[in-house]
């Protein structure tokens, strides 16, 4: 069996008192701060999210900009399907359906 000082029992209620009042003062406080804790930590995971999209994007165009820098048939790709290329001596068909109205320009490259 266990024997406590007889003065630590008068002192108890003096103890849980105070303890009963520091929390009363100071955890809402303290509950207040771990929230703000958990949603900073949140924001934060949440950030390093979009941190490493944005680094996988940017290796992707630089990766995208040094092939286009070094391979040339990438190059001429690449003008062809984004901007339309067309070199000086090849030539642009343009087919339409049937039954489809001609336009005066058409009308005019027929007759030519």
């Amino acid at each position: 069996m266990v024997h406590f000082p007889k003065k630590l029992f008068k002192r108890l209620p003096v103890l849980l008192l105070a303890a009963y009042v520091i929390y009363a003062l100071l955890g809402r406080r303290f509950l207040d701060a771990w929230r703000y804790h958990r949603t900073v930590r949140a924001q934060r995971e949440h950030l390093e999210v979009k941190v490493k999209r944005y680094r996988l994007q940017v290796a992707t165009k630089r990766y995208f900009i040094r092939k286009l820098m070094t391979d040339a048939d990438f190059r001429e790709r690449v003008l062809r399907e984004q901007i339309d290329y067309v070199g000086e001596d090849e030539y642009v068909i343009y087919f339409r359906e049937e039954g489809a109205n001609l336009t005066h320009r058409e009308e005019n490259a027929k007759n030519f």
